[in-house]
C-alpha cells in the first residue's frame, strides 16, 4: 500500500490480487469509520504496463561463483571486432 498526505487529503492506492476488487470492503470500511470518500477505483494494467514495470529494473546479477582459492578472476569476453568492408 502507498500512502501520500498532502495537508488537505490523504491519497491511498492499494494493490491486490489480479482477480481480487476490494472496493466493496473499502466503501463499507469507510462508512464504519467516517471518513470520506472522494474516490474509490479499480485500475486495471495493460500488458504494456507489466511490460514497462518489467523492463525499468536492473537486469538481475548472476549468481557468484566460487573461485578456487589463489585464482585469478576471469576478465569478461571482449566484444567482436567490427567486420572491414571488402575492397573491390
Amino acid at each position: 500500500m502507498e500512502v501520500v498526505e498532502d495537508g488537505l487529503e490523504t491519497r491511498a492506492r492499494l494493490e491486490c490480487e489480479a482477480n481480487g476488487d476490494p472496493r466493496e470492503e473499502i466503501f463499507h470500511l469507510a462508512v464504519s469509520k467516517g471518513w470520506i470518500l472522494r474516490e474509490l477505483a479499480l485500475d486495471v494494467g495493460s500488458l504494456e504496463d507489466v511490460f514497462v514495470r518489467l523492463t525499468r529494473h536492473e537486469e538481475p546479477t548472476a549468481p557468484a561463483r566460487q573461485e578456487e582459492p589463489g585464482a585469478q578472476p576471469a576478465e569478461p569476453a571482449a566484444p567482436p571486432a567490427p567486420e572491414a568492408p571488402e575492397a573491390s
